[in-house]
């Protein structure tokens, strides 16, 4: 199997965009070698993308609802098991993998989908922040696509600006392989009262928040994002 095959199964059974990771470019990540610890012979990562619809963030924007389901993990579940039997059916191991937080981070922006932008949330060209990410790793071998180097925040501040509680520090920021990011304080997301789904640690947590809607507004509204609606998110 080659990359083209496996990135077309990958879109067959159901995923949005897609991603490599080779092996050299996941050892120049921080901490690599916890990404082997279940699959220590591990060659490739496959990030898979699954676009969040848009209309379930609609309730929490407009205020009249704050349980809409951004996406359905069985679903994704399904997918990524078609996809990683897939490639067990043509001779090569597939783990599917539960990584939060900077390690999803961390390879999503290694596979060439996307970065990470300012508030923290992983950027795509084609949806924004509207994805879920899944990663599938396998002993085949693949090349690495090439990594994403679009600054879609540029002099943005909409997501800082937008959080009451000053949660994301407009003044501190941090670096995760190589991106500059505003230093997030959880324990004002914690107590978040605009959307935000738990505590705010994993990566979709924050998309029906303030901070995640008015990111969602400014790059799909003003279509610098591929897949953007026609209509606007936002009301002006």
């Amino acid at each position: 199997m080659n990359k083209e095959f496996v990135k077309k199964a990958a879109l067959d059974c159901g995923f949005d965009i897609v991603g490599i990771a080779g092996l050299n470019r996941i050892r120049e990540l921080p901490g690599s070698d916890e990404f082997f610890i279940s699959m220590p012979k591990a060659k490739s990562a496959i990030v898979l993308g699954s676009q969040i619809l848009r209309g379930a963030i609609r309730g929490t924007e407009t205020g009249s609802s704050y349980n809409c389901q951004t996406v359905s993990g069985t679903v994704i579940a399904g997918e990524a098991y078609d996809f990683s039997k897939l490639l067990e059916q043509n001779g090569n191991d597939a783990l599917i993998c539960s990584y939060y937080d900077d390690k999803l981070l961390m390879l999503a922006h290694a596979a060439g989908l996307g970065i990470v932008g300012k508030g923290g949330f992983f950027i795509s060209p084609e949806y924004g922040i509207r994805q879920v990410i899944t990663v599938v790793l396998t002993d085949l071998e693949l090349e690495s696509d090439e990594l994403c180097r679009e600054d879609f925040c540029q002099d943005c501040t909409e997501c800082v600006d937008a959080c009451s509680l000053n949660a994301l520090c407009k003044d501190t920021t941090e670096t995760l392989s190589g991106q500059k990011r505003n230093k997030l304080l959880l324990e004002k997301c914690a107590i978040c009262k605009t959307g935000i789904r738990g505590d705010g640690t994993s990566i979709t947590s924050r998309i029906t928040a303030a901070c995640g809607r008015a990111c969602v507004a400014k790059l799909e509204d003003s279509f610098i994002v591929s897949q953007a609606l026609k209509k606007p998110f936002r009301n002006k």
